[in-house]
């Protein structure tokens, strides 16, 4: 059972390969009509996809051996639901990490803080603030903080520290707190108009080879407590050194989980994604 489903290509790859699989898709949608390739599924089930509970009497009544979802406002919810059904799934206090931006850096200050940024409620605490939305992903609502708007952050909001070095998006996957499987992308990264972080481009990382991304993002799993499927994470390598920027707990967008990293030979991530959600033997690495 699929809640929701994004339209930058995660979303309907994983859909497909429910198909090539031989599975049968269900989409839960609070909003009918309204995704672009629903035709791929067997059946749309109308549900408040906000509410844990509306989704647990879905997948009830339909017995589904799996859920999962594309949607960055809907991470904790399908944990809440697999936890219950004891489904494999990131687990709810990993998700709410995911999703609360904040949350995630005090975490990572106790169990991994040679990962993490300095950060604050406090703008005036930061050399080179930006301010971020404590719930939110990728780059929409982050701003350079100028010198004469220091201070306190407005509710929903915190700061944090910029750091320099190149960007990737790096898609791992995990099975029970262990990683498995890393795929760095370097992504590209202007300022246009008024948006100052715009992801404008992402190639296969062939020189992530010269840094060794899988001790840092092993701590990054065992201090999250990331328990089982893909995420997403964006890191900068600020002198070599793995930087965390944010973790997604959902595999990445902007095709590139769709179309770049199968183009390039390695495993799909559909694949990867689905047999970790199922239970399943995972496809060759």
């Amino acid at each position: 059972m699929f809640v929701e489903a994004t339209s930058t290509g995660a979303g309907e790859a994983l859909v497909r390969a429910c198909r090539y699989t031989n599975l049968v898709p269900i989409l839960a949608t609070s909003r009918l009509g309204s995704c672009s390739f629903g035709a791929l599924f067997d059946s749309v089930v109308e549900c408040e996809t906000a509410e844990p509970e509306s989704l647990l009497k879905i997948a009830r009544r339909e017995r589904v051996s799996a859920v999962a979802t594309s949607h960055d406002d809907l991470v904790i919810q399908t944990a809440s639901v697999c936890d219950q059904l004891a489904l494999p799934s990131l687990g709810v206090a990993s998700a709410t990490l995911c999703a609360d931006k904040l949350e995630m850096r005090r975490v990572l200050d106790v169990h991994a803080p040679e990962l993490n940024l300095a950060f604050s409620t406090d703008s005036r605490d930061l050399d080179r603030p930006i301010r971020k939305p404590r719930i939110g992903n990728d780059s929409a609502g982050v701003v350079t903080v100028p010198d004469r708007e220091r201070g306190p952050a407005e509710p929903g909001f915190f700061f944090e520290e910029t750091v320099d070095g190149d960007e990737y998006s790096v898609t791992v996957a995990v099975r029970e707190g262990q990683l498995i499987w890393v795929v760095p992308v370097r992504k590209t990264v202007e300022r246009i108009g008024t948006c100052e972080f715009l992801k404008i481009g992402a190639h296969i990382a062939v020189d992530a080879g010269d840094v060794t991304l899988e001790p840092a993002l092993a701590r990054l799993v065992q201090a999250l407590g990331l328990g089982t499927g893909v995420v997403d994470v964006d890191l900068k390598l600020d002198r070599g050194r793995p930087r965390i920027l944010e973790v997604n707990g959902r595999m990445a967008g902007d095709q590139i989980c769709s179309d770049l990293i199968p183009l390039s030979g390695a495993a799909d991530p559909s694949l990867v994604a689905l047999a970790l959600a199922m239970g399943d033997e995972i496809p060759s690495l």
